[in-house]
């Protein structure tokens, strides 16, 4: 009988009815089934059916249990599943991952690094390496990872210790040795698809997104359909294919063989504002993310759950699109791609162009981390570049000089560093020009190819349509960026409650550019705004790198929220124990 026979004959029992196995496998995947239906009271129950765990469960169960007891509310259950796996000679790879992630979104660093070393130890020496790499990058960042490599003595590489390296190296944004070391590694182990598969991404990173598909296309049959259609759509999604990734999609669901988790399948479906659609895949969003009943809640005010919001609001309004673009995201995505399919795309102008060689950047604080600090200097001493970072307080000194008290106030009802943030670059780049650039986005090329790309202002579209914002190159007073940093300014005054995406992100730009574009006057030039692939940045940018705030409950973006305090006492009390041993 198959596991899918098996918890479907469970879900025939009906409320209250005892199950007839004691498998936990069994049980497991039918409150997994259970939540992604939205059906959480019945998971909830199978939580009771299961009981405490033995030791003879694998760690995969384990880590399954104990994100099921998370998010029914099973605090006893959690605990008693992460004792039983901390309790083990040996954890597999993705396992002990998981532990550190939620290490570190209980906002401890100092317990985080105790537990890197303390599950360093559960691998034998020869599976030490990969675990080592992946662990290092996610509590020191890509650069730090490295360096701390390239200190200790390494023993043979097998392909996975390889790939993980590779994937290192890639993070780190050292290009040109990545793509190097992994034409080795594939030359070495040909029939390695990890390695295959860790080439193709790199490129896609890499801004070589059509030369990553073409490999796919070149891809040995023997990998296998399924495998090969995963990478297809990856790169489909890179350079936003996006009516191909749907195809993919529809042909391997035809196949009942599923490419992409709920996540990926949503953006889709918000993409092309399927509101039916979307709203279908809400329970397997929420059943993969988050740590608590309140996930449903939490998801609704979540960059995904906003959009979803907007097109259900977008139903109900009845009005011509020009005049819902400044206030709504999906009208004004609308009108960028009617200029775009109606305009040429101009020429690079070169060393012509108006924007100023100037690099400007923000941190809340002098105090940077390390991670961020090595990111940031990558900015600057460019030759023929200046360059100037501002913190809270220099920012607020520069708004009081450069505007009036109405933006100084803005900036102080901001909610996050991350609000201040999108809201100062606006102003700097309306009253000074230059290049704007994230604090987590790492220089490896040359700036000009950036600059030169338009004389006015230069953005890039992300994958699924928003105008990106971590990046922006733009001459002195340019109107999009002086109408954007306006109607910034006038969401941070009304307290509106959207989340930081549509009130001051990408959201914010997109609205801006469409209502900047149609408000154009006929002899304007095409030039002027110029709205690049992604790809062609990420040429220049290593964007959005993995970063260790990134994975605290106070980052802007954060899925899972923080690890409960019970989870937290568990895993001190291993370190503590350990560290008395």
């Amino acid at each position: 009988m198959t596991l899918s026979c098996r918890t479907d004959r469970l879900a025939d029992g009906g409320p209250g009815t005892p199950p007839a196995t004691r498998d936990p496998a069994v049980l497991l995947k039918y409150a997994q089934l259970c939540l992604q239906t939205g059906r959480t009271g019945r998971a909830r129950q199978v939580l009771d059916w299961i009981g405490p765990p033995s030791p003879d469960w694998t760690p995969q169960q384990l880590q399954g249990l104990l994100t099921l007891a998370e998010k029914t509310g099973g605090t006893d259950a959690a605990e008693q599943a992460l004792r039983v796996l901390l309790a083990m000679d040996r954890i597999p790879h993705p396992v002990a991952l998981y532990i550190l992630r939620m290490a570190q979104s209980g906002d401890d660093a100092e317990l985080a690094l105790r537990l890197r070393d303390l599950l360093e130890e559960k691998f034998s020496h020869s599976q030490r390496a990969q675990f080592r790499s992946r662990s290092l990058l996610a509590m020191l960042g890509p650069i730090q990872a490295l360096a701390q490599l390239r200190r200790r003595p390494a023993p043979p590489r097998g392909p996975s210790e390889a790939v993980a390296l590779a994937e290192l190296l890639a993070q780190a944004g050292a290009r040109r040795l990545c793509l190097r070391y992994l034409r080795a590694c594939r030359h070495r182990w040909p029939g390695s698809f990890p390695l295959l598969r860790q080439q193709i991404s790199a490129l896609t990173q890499f801004g070589a997104a059509e030369e990553a598909l073409a490999l796919i296309d070149r891809a040995p049959a023997e990998i296998g359909r399924a495998e090969i259609a995963r990478l297809r759509l990856g790169a489909f999604f890179a350079l936003g294919r996006l009516q191909d990734a749907q195809a993919l999609l529809d042909e391997a669901g035809r196949m009942n063989v599923t490419l992409a988790g709920g996540q990926l399948r949503m953006m889709l479906k918000i993409a092309f504002e399927d509101t039916a659609g979307a709203e279908a895949l809400v329970p397997l969003m929420v059943a993969q993310t988050g740590r608590s009943e309140q996930t449903m809640a939490q998801f609704r005010i979540s960059h995904l759950g906003g959009l979803l919001n907007e097109l259900q609001l977008l139903a109900r309004i009845d009005a011509p699109q020009e005049e819902l673009q400044r206030d709504f995201y999906f009208p004004a995505r609308r009108s960028i791609g009617a200029w775009q399919a109606a305009s040429p795309r101009p020429a690079p102008c070169g060393a012509q162009s108006a924007i100023p060689r100037l690099v400007l950047q923000y941190w809340d604080s002098d105090d940077i981390p390390p991670a961020i600090g090595e990111v940031m200097q990558s900015w600057q001493d460019i030759p023929g570049y200046s360059y100037r970072r501002f913190t809270r307080r220099s920012a607020l000194d520069f708004l009081k000089t450069r505007f009036d008290s109405a933006h100084v106030r803005a900036f102080k009802l901001a909610n996050s560093p991350a609000e201040e943030c999108d809201f100062l670059r606006l102003c700097l780049l309306a009253a000074e020009g230059g290049i704007y650039v994230d604090a987590d986005d790492l220089l490896v090329g040359d700036p000009e190819e950036l600059r030169g790309l338009g004389s006015g202002l230069v953005l890039y579209q992300e994958s699924f349509g928003a105008v990106g914002n971590n990046i922006i190159a733009a001459r002195p007073g340019h109107d999009c960026l002086r109408l954007a940093a306006g109607m910034a300014r006038e969401s941070l005054l009304a307290r509106e409650n959207d989340i930081t995406w549509s009130k001051l992100g990408p959201g914010l730009i997109t609205r801006a550019l469409a209502v900047h574009l149609g408000a154009r006057a006929p002899g304007d030039p095409e030039g002027d705004v110029v709205l690049a692939p992604e790809q062609v940045f990420r040429r220049t940018v290593q964007m959005h790198m993995a970063m260790p705030y990134k994975s605290t409950p106070d980052y802007w973006n954060s899925h899972d929220g923080q690890t409960p305090p019970e989870i937290m006492a568990v895993l001190a009390s291993f370190a503590e124990s350990q560290g008395a041993a």
